[in-house]
C-alpha cells in the first residue's frame, strides 16, 4: 500500500497487500518522512504505536486514534480536526499550529507536548493530563477541560475564554496575559498559579482555590469569587482597591490579600454547562 500527501504523491511505499495500518507501523519503524501525509477521513488506528513518527502538515481530519500511542512524535501543523484522541499518549508530542478544532481528547495524555499556537477550540479534553504541557498562545476558547490536570503547565497568553475548567488543576501553571473570559472555574486549584494580566471579565471562580496565586494587574469587579480561597493572593493595588470597593471588604496598599474567603455579591453557580 502506498501512503500519499493530499496532491496524490506518494511519499511511502509498501507491499499493496499491506493494510493502511501495518503500512504506517513499517513506516514509523523505518522511521521514514511522513510529512504532509494524507489519511482519508475515519481511518481507524486505535491503538497503535506510532510513537516517534515525523508527520508534520499530515491531515489527520477525522482520524480514530482512541488508545493510540503517539510519544514524541512531530505534528507540527497537522490537521487533526474532529480527530478523535481518547485515552491517545501524546507525550513529549509537537503539536505547533495544529488544529484540533472539535477534537476528542477525553482521559488522553499530553505531558510535556508543545501546544504552542495551536487550536483547540470546542475540543473535549475531560479528564485528560497536560502536566507542564506548553499551551503558549493557543486558542482552547469554548473547549470543555474539565477535571483536567494542567499542573505546571505553560499558558501565557492562550485564549481560555467561555471554556469549563471545573475542578481542573492549575497549580503552579503559566496564565500570564491568558484570556479567561466568561471561563467556569468552580472547584478549580488556581493555588500558586501565575496570573499577571489575565483578562478575567465574567468569569466564575465559585470554591476556587486561589491560594498564593499572582493577580497583578487583574481586575476583579465583573468576576464571581464567592467562596474562593484566596490566602496570600497577591493582587495590583489598583484592581485590588477597585475589587474590594465593590464586594465591601476593606484593603491596605500592600500586594497581598489575606482573607480565606473572598465574598462575592453575586451567587455561585452560574455555569453556562
Amino acid at each position: 500500500m502506498n501512503l500519499v500527501n493530499k496532491d496524490g504523491e506518494v511519499i511511502f511505499s509498501a507491499d499493496e497487500k499491506l493494510s493502511l495500518r501495518d503500512t504506517l507501523l513499517l513506516a514509523v519503524r523505518e522511521k521514514a518522512d511522513l510529512s504532509g501525509l494524507h489519511l482519508p477521513p475515519r481511518s481507524d488506528l486505535s491503538h497503535l504505536d506510532l510513537s516517534g513518527a515525523n508527520m508534520p502538515y499530515a491531515n489527520l481530519e477525522g482520524v480514530n486514534l482512541t488508545g493510540a500511542k503517539l510519544k514524541n512524535v512531530n505534528l507540527n501543523g497537522a490537521n487533526m480536526r474532529e480527530t478523535n484522541l481518547t485515552k491517545a499518549d501524546l507525550s513529549d508530542s509537537r503539536l505547533s499550529d495544529v488544529n484540533l478544532d472539535r477534537a476528542v481528547m477525553v482521559g488522553s495524555t499530553a505531558q510535556g507536548a508543545d501546544f504552542f499556537r495551536a487550536k483547540l477550540t470546542r475540543c473535549d479534553m475531560s479528564g485528560s493530563r497536560m502536566d507542564k504541557t506548553n499551551f503558549a498562545m493557543a486558542d482552547l476558547s469554548e473547549s470543555i477541560a474539565r477535571g483536567v490536570v494542567f499542573f505546571r503547565a505553560k499558558l501565557p497568553g492562550a485564549n481560555l475564554s467561555n471554556v469549563n475548567l471545573g475542578e481542573s488543576n492549575l497549580r503552579e501553571a503559566d496564565l500570564m496575559d491568558a484570556d479567561l473570559r466568561r471561563s467556569y472555574l468552580p472547584k478549580a486549584n488556581l493555588q500558586e498559579a501565575n496570573m499577571v494580566g489575565a483578562k478575567m471579565d465574567g468569569a466564575d471562580l465559585f470554591q476556587t482555590n486561589l491560594t498564593n496565586s499572582n493577580l497583578y494587574k487583574v481586575n476583579l469587579a465583573h468576576v464571581n469569587t464567592s467562596l474562593a480561597f484566596m490566602d496570600g493572593a497577591r493582587t495590583g493595588e489598583e484592581s485590588f482597591a477597585m475589587d474590594c470597593e465593590e464586594k465591601g471588604v476593606s484593603h491596605s496598599n500592600d500586594r497581598t490579600l489575606d482573607v480565606g474567603r473572598h465574598v462575592s455579591n453575586r451567587p455561585g453557580g452560574m455555569s453556562p454547562f
